[in-house]
């Protein structure tokens, strides 16, 4: 194993910055920080030329800059407010992990999920959304359409199918796990969705609706988050979404997601939850779309819902989202006698809002608020 020692720039958001280091090359093997100095640990065969020149282009052209934060909303527990240990959360009988990044819930971590299910679904249904249920499974010719392969293409996961021979058959078992089994697997013609909303404007693709409208369903979502993320708390392979989809005029698209913020921000009062709802923008690693983060930060057309899960760090747990005509002009979708017709999007990471609820009160119910318990009969 060899040490590479590099300079970061420190205008530069460093969490962004340290996401992203496993794209940077295969041959990088882990990483830490060293006198605000970043050292990779890299394959003896790795070519340490290229791999600085690799990282000094994701400083360049991939990491944004340091940005002002702009907060819609913040809610604090209490100054002595205690917060359990992430790795006791992992570790109880609530939690069940089969592998990095993929985690199951078990006894009172399931009514929490269902809890939660509960209330953003009746978030959406008090906004006359119509519930949906979509496959999981995603066509590639979506995929492209939806852009998301250019804006942020290291999320992909995609699906093959086994060679429809014998040969192919017969060899699967003893080639799975190996370099070598792409040989009997057909080119992916379907992938995880990555964003829980594209099912959607494929059903109303080249329509003319009637008026606008809002759609609502719980969807699985799939994303590869680099390989040495998967240790962070919350960070996770695939996950559910309860997504709200507004399609309409510009003023009704704003007036949903601006409701269902401030339902978000009374229940983060009524749970007394820690936590801020802040401007924010999305991952894109594409060079030409960095100048996007920019707009988003701008015109406020994203902003994220991070809970607290101790004094310093948080999870992102929802989000809420302008599209503008992203995807109405790629799908063909308009709203009769709207001039422009634009989409949003909020979407509630279910899981994630069961582990920072967690970190906050625990894993015992007997400390869970009143209201959550009250459920629970």
């Amino acid at each position: 194993m060899k040490i590479l020692l590099l300079d970061y720039r420190r205008d530069l958001e460093k969490g962004e910055l340290l996401k992203l280091i496993s794209f940077v090359s295969a041959d990088i093997i882990g990483f830490e920080e060293r006198d605000h100095k970043i050292a990779l640990q890299v394959q003896d065969n790795g070519d340490l030329e290229q791999i600085e020149f690799n990282f000094n282009q994701l400083m360049e052209k991939y990491c944004s800059p340091k940005e002002n934060e702009y907060i819609y909303f913040q809610h604090k527990h209490s100054k002595n407010q205690k917060y359990y240990n992430t790795h006791s959360i992992y570790e109880s009988d609530r939690i069940e992990s089969f592998e990095k990044g993929l985690i199951g819930f078990k006894k009172e971590a399931v009514h929490l999920f269902n809890y939660f299910s509960s209330i953003f679904r009746t978030f959406a249904i008090e906004e006359h959304a119509e519930e949906r249920i979509y496959p999981t499974l995603l066509p590639m010719e979506v995929y492209k359409k939806t852009g998301y392969l250019k804006s942020s293409p290291q999320y992909s996961m995609f699906c093959c199918d086994v060679l429809e021979s014998m040969d192919s058959i017969s060899d699967l078992n003893e080639l799975a796990g190996h370099s070598d089994v792409h040989h009997v697997l057909s080119e992916p013609a379907l992938a995880l969705s990555p964003s829980a909303c594209f099912h959607t404007y494929k059903e109303l693709e080249n329509q003319s609706l009637k008026t606008s409208q809002s759609l609502t369903f719980t969807q699985k979502v799939f994303r590869n988050e680099g390989r040495f993320n998967w240790n962070e708390f919350g960070r996770l392979r695939d996950y559910h979404v309860r997504e709200i989809v507004f399609i309409g005029d510009a003023q009704y698209v704003l007036n949903q997601r601006n409701r269902i913020m401030d339902k978000v921000a009374s229940l983060m009062q009524q749970l007394n939850l820690s936590g801020q709802i802040a401007a924010a923008s999305d991952p894109f690693i594409i060079p030409e779309m960095q100048s996007y983060k920019k707009i988003q930060q701008f015109e406020k057309s994203k902003y994220e819902l991070r809970l607290s899960t101790s004094e310093e760090n948080s999870l992102a747990c929802a989000s809420f989202n302008l599209h503008g005509i992203s995807f109405t002009k790629a799908f063909h979708i308009e709203v009769e006698n709207c001039s422009r017709t634009v989409t949003g999007c909020i979407g509630f990471g279910i899981e994630r809002w069961v582990l920072a609820f967690m970190c906050q009160y625990g894993i015992h119910y007997e400390k869970w608020p009143a209201m959550v318990l009250e459920s629970m009969k």
